[in-house]
């Protein structure tokens, strides 16, 4: 079981370094002013699965949660460890917000104000509202997986919203790691040979080089969200076959790249025994550890304030997005281990029991 948390964390801790690589790229270089980050060859990799790993793990650790405890505590813990940090941030940035265009003189413009109070941390709203409806099937409907796969159609059929797209993309992936947890399929995984683990891993690597070729701009869930079925507010709906193909090509790119990743920490973690390594490993279990604290800080605060005010340069440079990559996920890294210190602020701002 400790193997296994470790596993989890390092699992995490890469995840997290990712999303911050990510946004750097995105917020934090030259090309956040012509938004050529779409076409970036890292961005492009980091983005086709950083998310669905992210949640994967979190469906996976939220079967332990079901099993442990009530389907009421699990409702209330729902809300108190994923929605009230959610409020409690997204306050301080508005008032922050609120208070620079105040200094400046600026006009505050307040809708779009309230819609990213109401949108920021999206990653947070995907997890509840999926785990709210696992929570729902597995007490009153034993955790039919028909159920599971008719909801996720029915909502990539009918729902066409930018911030809804975006929690029912994210919603097959929380399913299938808590499915994965449930049936122990993760054992069955382990109790393979080491070469069979290596010909999985060399063939799903195969498959993922090949999808990652064909990813295109409007293979990114950002920009062309989800609804299969369009005009449905006029009296000619029609069936959209070009989004199907959209919706499956970024799902199966998603499930193989960050199988891709899980199976290769496996494998190395297994495989290979040095002190650097064991370094290594220990500092990213410790950011996965925090990852969630990472997370929040990092989307609220560093993308919305810090990286879209630095200096540009003429020419994008891998350099200085690593450099604000490491600079950005230790920063978020050690303010979270000091609201942690504190039982008030770990309860209301990491949503920690």
């Amino acid at each position: 079981m400790e193997q296994r948390n470790i596993y989890l964390d390092i699992a995490k801790g890469i995840t997290i370094i990712l999303v911050v690589l990510g946004h750097s790229i995105q917020y934090g270089s030259f090309e956040y002013l012509h938004a050529q980050f779409f076409q970036d060859p890292l961005f492009v990799a980091i983005y086709s699965f950083h998310m669905p790993l992210f949640m994967l793990i979190s469906g996976y650790l939220f079967h332990g949660s079901i099993c442990r405890h009530s389907f009421k505590y699990n409702i209330r813990t729902r809300f108190m460890s994923l929605l009230l940090p959610v409020i409690i941030w997204n306050s301080i940035y508005v008032a922050l917000i609120v208070l620079q265009h105040y200094l400046e003189g600026s006009t505050i413009h307040w809708t779009a104000l309230l819609v990213s109070y109401i949108t920021n941390i999206w990653f947070l709203w995907a997890i509840f509202w999926s785990s709210i409806i696992v929570l729902i099937i597995h007490r009153y409907f034993y955790d039919n997986i028909v159920l599971y796969i008719v909801l996720g159609c029915i909502a990539l059929l009918l729902l066409r919203n930018n911030n809804i797209s975006l929690y029912i993309y994210m919603y097959p992936y929380f399913v299938v790691g808590y499915l994965w947890k449930k049936y122990a399929l993760d054992l069955k995984f382990k109790d393979l040979h080491t070469s069979k683990k290596t010909i999985l891993l060399l063939v799903s690597g195969l498959l993922y080089i090949l999808l990652y070729d064909d990813f295109s701009r409007e293979d990114y869930i950002y920009i062309t969200g989800t609804g299969l079925i369009r005009n449905l507010r006029t009296s000619q709906p029609f069936f959209d076959a070009h989004q199907l193909g959209i919706d499956i090509f970024r799902y199966v790119i998603g499930f193989v790249g960050a199988s891709c990743i899980l199976m290769l920490i496996k494998l190395v973690m297994g495989s290979f025994k040095s002190k650097k390594l064991n370094t290594l490993n220990l500092i990213l279990a410790k950011f996965g550890k925090r990852s969630l604290g990472i997370y929040i800080i990092s989307v609220t605060f560093i993308n919305g304030l810090i990286l879209p005010s630095l200096p540009y340069k003429e020419h994008f440079g891998y350099l200085m997005i690593g450099i604000e990559t490491i600079i950005f996920v230790t920063i978020p890294y050690f303010i979270t281990i000091f609201l942690e210190k504190n039982r008030l602020t770990k309860k209301l701002m990491l949503g920690s029991r």
